[in-house]
């Protein structure tokens, strides 16, 4: 909160504090929340069509001789911390 009080006075010329900022962003109708991971579903046409091109690419690997070196389907996450943070209420 104090990055965002320091930052409204230099954006803004303004001087307020901490519980200045939290009433305003409340009567705004903000919530203070902690952040949750939001996983997407997976596209069963986007995965065929990926899977057709890989099989082509592997069997035209495997006919020509070209060396294949490496191919994952999984995708990496970065699992950090999700935080506290203003959100609009669902």
């Amino acid at each position: 909160m104090k990055r965002l009080v320091n930052w409204i006075e230099k954006e803004f010329n303004l001087k307020c504090c901490r519980e200045s900022v939290r009433k305003t962003l409340k009567n705004l109708g903000l919530s203070w929340k902690k952040a949750r991971k939001l996983l997407n579903k997976a596209n069963s046409k986007k995965r065929a069509e990926f899977l057709a091109t890989l099989q082509s690419l592997l069997d035209d690997a495997l006919h020509n001789g070209h060396l294949l070196i490496f191919i994952d389907e999984a995708h990496i996450h970065l699992d950090t911390d999700e935080g506290y943070g203003w959100s609009i209420p669902r």
